[in-house]
């Protein structure tokens, strides 16, 4: 059957008192399969593979394998204006559980995840770094260090809870230029340099070893407190070094050098006194100090004896005292038959003071000693004891410039038991008769 009109036809499915949703309006196929039905309220009820505009295109097609496409050639409105409600929305359906939808004023809401290719925020896509951020009434593009600035370079920062820096085998330095004042990696703090004092408060300071680079003569390190700080000592003598001149050491074993401790140097409980002696008081400070010595005799080991010998001197270039006084000439080679040149010393000793008497009046010039041991010359630079010792301007009895003077030795003329003392001289000019005495201290506990 076909129908033509030129003004339309109208088909009414619900006339007198027929309940609404109660007619229906169908067109089948020649199987009597509905194609294309509606209720009198406008339902669709029954739908082919395919709906087309009038132009012929698919604006919804079921026939594609597996899913079903709604689609246009031109725009497509999907129209849930509210209609006088107060909102309407499209939602998205699994089964029985909404999973997404769009409401009335174009927002949208995804329960699942979202993914696409690309994403416009306000008609823009950001530039290259920028990331979406949240502007507290919805979302921006922003550059990395928008919003709240957590960039150390750029503002402060504090922290709102406890953090942790892993350097999960790495080094993390703090550097000005190519100075390196703060570093940690795996191992731990490995270097520190502060430009002020360096307060820690009740902490431990510890470390497996100190290194100080300032210059030669400033204190390393200094202690303010005055308790005793223990173990404060280095493992290597190349930390500390060795010290030298009168204390030695090595390896941090000191050791004062012989003959350089003096009186001054010693901690005794009183001033010294010319004449007294060092005794041992445990009371008092240092345990020592100094006493007269006691009228009833002297139970010391130190015995004094004087060597007096007369000569004759014309010589300038040199000559040997005779020690023994078995002859009256000069002899200007020691040799080890030079017996008359030689003291032999039954004790360890020292030779404390020389006194001359000179047959020319007047004394002027200087007069050179040197002491030998050993008995010969074969090794005079060997065989030399102590120091030299040189005189000038004689003084008499009367303290003016004559004949005689009276010096003290070098207080390293000391000798050994069984060795053979020589005294050479050299005077400026020549001295005539000469008689010369040697004050001489014997310890005889050698």
């Amino acid at each position: 059957m076909a129908i033509a009109t030129n003004t339309g036809v109208d088909v009414y499915l619900n006339l007198g008192n027929a309940s609404a949703g109660s007619k229906a309006f169908s067109i089948r196929d020649y199987s009597g399969n509905i194609v294309f039905g509606v209720t009198d309220t406008g339902v669709i009820k029954a739908i082919g593979n395919k709906i087309q505009d009038s132009a012929g295109s698919n604006i919804l097609d079921a026939s594609v394998s597996g899913n079903t496409k709604l689609q246009s050639v031109n725009d497509l409105e999907l129209n849930i204006a509210s209609a006088g409600a107060s909102s309407r929305s499209l939602k998205f359906i699994n089964n029985t559980t909404e999973v997404g939808s769009i409401d009335s004023t174009g927002n949208l809401q995804i329960d699942g995840t979202l993914n696409a290719n690309n994403i416009t925020i306000t008609g823009t896509q950001g530039t290259d770094g920028q990331v979406l951020t949240s502007t507290g009434s919805g979302v921006a593009w922003e550059d990395a260090t928008g919003g709240t600035n957590t960039n150390i370079g750029n503002t402060d920062l504090t922290l709102n809870g406890d953090r942790i820096l892993n350097l999960d085998g790495n080094t993390l330095q703090i550097k000005e230029g190519s100075s390196v004042y703060l570093e940690f990696n795996d191992t731990g703090l490995n270097t520190l340099i502060a430009s002020d004092n360096l307060d820690i408060g009740n902490f431990d300071f510890r470390a497996k070893s100190f290194t100080s680079d300032v210059a030669t003569g400033t204190a390393p390190l200094v202690v303010s407190s005055t308790t005793q700080v223990a173990n404060l000592q280095s493992s290597t003598t190349a930390s500390i070094g060795n010290l030298t001149g009168e204390v030695t050491s090595t390896n941090r074993a000191t050791v004062i050098a012989d003959n350089v401790v003096d009186e001054a140097n010693l901690k005794v409980s009183n001033a010294p006194v010319n004449g007294y002696v060092l005794t041992a008081q445990s009371g008092n400070t240092g345990g020592l100090t100094w006493a007269e010595q006691s009228s009833g005799g002297s139970s010391s080991s130190i015995i004094t004896q004087i060597f007096t010998i007369a000569y004759h001197s014309v010589s300038t270039s040199g000559f040997y005292i005779t020690m023994s006084g078995a002859t009256l000439n000069e002899n200007t080679v020691l040799t080890t038959s030079s017996f008359h040149l030689i003291l032999p010393c039954p004790f360890d000793g020292t030779i404390k003071k020389i006194t001359s008497h000179h047959q020319n009046l007047i004394y002027n010039g200087t007069s050179k000693f040197e002491l030998y041991i050993d008995g010969d010359d074969d090794d005079l630079v060997g065989d030399q004891r102590g120091s030299d010792l040189t005189v000038t301007n004689g003084v008499n009895v009367s303290g003016s410039a004559g004949r005689v003077f009276t010096a003290d030795c070098p207080s390293d003329w000391t000798f050994s038991k069984n060795e053979t003392l020589a005294i050479k001289r050299t005077d400026s000019s020549g001295r005539g008769g000469t008689t010369v005495s040697f004050v001489i201290e014997f310890d005889t506990s050698t």
